[in-house]
């Protein structure tokens, strides 16, 4: 006998129940307002909402809830059919989705540089197919700065719920015809999937955000909560109570975690547990008069269509400014994406939806999509889209020559990684020995320029996201501590005239663990300790694209140097300090990028010649003209100790 009940809601995803009906929870759609809530206002204002990131987890809960209650109805009314199923499945993802692809295109088309655009293509065809999170996983954290940049990012939870959808019907139905207890069979891969969870959080953060192996068990929790509440159908015990604990466990996730959190890790089952419990109280007061409110529901009916409107805006947004937004452009930006989601409900949804014959046009849509994407990154991204000024921004990229195997680590390498013979040259004059994140490996191109002029041989050592700190642990960067232990028994090995420490710098956060790693190193008989201040930020959109946004405004290219929207100088100024308590030499890369007529952007007439390929990594014309500028300083002792304190 299935542990289903005909009272179980019928208030599901694809909308198919219609709302007079007496099953229909207007609490449900209560839930997804609160759901929403969370997510936008983390993304457009994630200090004042710092875990609205675990909205999308209630969202997880409650899709597993709600579609396997629809499969097991249909079941048990015997009118369920896998391809009615993924049929509707398109009905109620697709229009929206195509809408939004198709205009996120046409922007990029217009504002983003080829490589961009790029990216922007693969991004939609991973959309399209709905493996959005599997591309991910190989590209950036959630939580990282170029998370940011990227107008379909959001779409990696679309990608985990439908591949959840593929299987899941194929397991409930032969568990229903067979009369088997589903919830006994759900318990197994659900813990196999919180395994996988509380593994790869601490082992490989990113495979823990995006995997549909480690997010399974959430949607689980939605389906056992149908088979929880199914023999239970007259209600649950102290519905009020249930409701303010779930509402308070989702609400301290919303504001005490953040993107330092390591999450899923525990810190999920506070959203998860929290909507289990508003799911388990239909009766409560907290059901009925708030989350049921029509305001509240109205938010909820609009969720899908505004979470996938609100990112890409927001993305764009920012591109275009290049930098922050103010908040009332932000609140403007969120306040369009509720009036186009309110649009697409009402106009492309809805009419569609109930239109019969849609499926194949809309599959269509989808697939041509997909190719005019996939056209895109086999393009190039279509680079004559702008004129031969901006076309040259396109060659504005990674030196791959910088990020040395061995000598650099990706986040996914541990320690064992690090090459000591291949990334220790031999040679005549000084030892100098580059250790830093990711901003110290470009340095090696205008390191081995210098060496043409300058006799001195090179030992470089470092990892995405690692500053040369000891006890420094980096959200999604498990290695950092180990890798930094192994690079001070390199240094101990191979003693350096010269100790160069670079990185994005973090003040005054970093200065207490800095000035404890100093003190050991001065217990190595290192000649002189160098500290390296950070170069110009150029916001996190970049300096490419703030030169496209020149463009686009004056009509020429980015000036030589420019005053505006440059962080950075505060820092250099503590640094300077901080160095010179603790005995160390400085040297201000902000000073030899900057002056009174502000910070070089370029160093020759052309677009390709910028100093930077993004926010903070140099180009090879920007480490070569870095190091060029401050040569003297690095090697002849005593030279630096002024530097950036003027």
């Amino acid at each position: 006998m299935l542990l289903f009940s005909p009272a179980i809601p019928l208030r599901f995803r694809e909308f198919e129940q219609p709302a007079a009906a007496a099953s229909y929870r207007p609490d449900i759609d209560g839930m997804r307002a609160l759901s929403i809530w969370a997510v936008v206002s983390y993304h457009a204002f994630p200090d004042w909402v710092p875990g609205g990131f675990v909205g999308v987890d209630v969202f997880f809960v409650l899709s597993g809830f709600l579609i396997t209650g629809l499969i097991l109805d249909k079941i048990a009314s015997g009118s369920f059919s896998i391809l009615s199923f993924y049929q509707g499945r398109i009905r109620r993802l697709f229009p929206a989705l195509v809408m939004v692809l198709a205009s996120t295109y046409a922007l990029g088309w217009a504002i983003l540089l080829p490589a961009d655009f790029i990216h922007l293509g693969e991004n939609i065809v991973a959309g399209a197919g709905f493996f959005a999170n599997l591309l991910q996983l190989r590209e950036t954290s959630y939580f990282a700065p170029a998370a940011a940049t990227n107008p379909l990012l959001h779409l990696w939870s679309l990608g985990i719920e439908e591949q959840f959808y593929i299987f899941w019907p194929l397991l409930l139905v032969p568990l229903a015809r067979l009369n088997r207890n589903g919830a006994l069979v759900v318990l197994g891969p659900a813990t196999v999937s919180i395994a996988a969870n509380l593994y790869f959080v601490s082992n490989n953060p990113t495979m823990a955000f995006y995997s549909p192996m480690t997010r399974a068990w959430e949607l689980f929790a939605g389906a056992l909560l149908v088979y929880r509440i199914g023999p239970l159908s007259s209600g649950p015990k102290f519905p009020n109570v249930q409701a303010i604990i779930g509402l308070g466990l989702i609400t301290i996730a919303i504001f005490a975690l953040d993107k330092s959190s390591p999450y899923p890790g525990w810190s999920v089952l506070l959203p998860v547990a929290g909507t289990m419990l508003l799911l388990n109280s239909r009766q409560s007061w907290l059901g009925r008069s708030i989350l049921s409110n029509p305001a509240v529901v109205f938010v909820g009916l609009i969720s899908y269509p505004l979470y996938l409107w609100h990112w890409p805006l927001l993305v764009y947004l920012g591109i275009l400014r290049s930098g922050t937004p103010t908040q009332l452009e932000t609140l403007l930006c969120v306040l369009l994406a509720v009036l186009l989601s309110w649009l697409t409900c009402q106009f492309i949804e809805l009419p569609i939806r109930r239109r019969p014959g849609v499926v194949a046009p809309l599959s269509v849509s989808m697939i041509g999509l997909a190719v005019v994407a996939a056209a895109t990154v086999l393009g190039s991204g279509f680079p004559s889209r702008f004129p031969e000024a901006i076309r040259e921004l396109s060659l504005v990229r990674t030196d791959p020559a910088s990020f040395r195997p061995g000598c650099f680590l990706q986040p996914t390498e541990d320690a064992s990684y690090l090459n000591e013979s291949a990334c220790v040259e031999q040679g005549s004059g000084p030892l100098l020995f580059v250790w830093g994140d990711s901003t110290s490996a470009v340095l090696y191109a205008g390191l081995k320029a210098e060496q043409q002029t300058r006799s001195f041989h090179i030992a470089q050592f470092g990892a995405s996201a690692c500053r040369p700190i000891l006890g420094y642990a980096p959200p999604g960067r498990p290695y950092c501590e180990e890798i930094n232990q192994r690079i001070i028994g390199l240094i101990r090995r191979n003693p350096p005239d010269i100790l160069l420490l670079h990185g994005i710098w973090e003040t005054p956060g970093d200065f207490e663990k800095l000035a404890a790693t100093i003190a050991l190193l001065k217990t190595v008989p290192v000649l002189r300790i160098v500290i390296l201040g950070s170069p110009p930020l150029w916001t996190k959109r970049g300096l490419p694209q703030m030169a496209l946004n020149y463009f686009r405004l004056h009509h020429k290219m980015l000036p030589l140097r420019i005053t505006d929207r440059l962080l950075g100088s505060d820092t250099d100024a503590a640094l300077a300090k901080f160095s010179a308590e603790n005995g160390v030499e400085y040297i201000s890369a902000w000073h030899a990028f900057c002056d009174a007529n502000g910070c070089v952007t370029r160093t020759g007439s052309s677009g390709a010649d910028l100093v930077a390929f993004d926010a903070d990594h140099l180009t090879r014309n920007g480490s070569e003209f870095l190091i060029r500028s401050i040569s003297q300083q690095l090697f002849a002792p005593g030279a630096s100790s002024k530097a950036g304190v003027e």
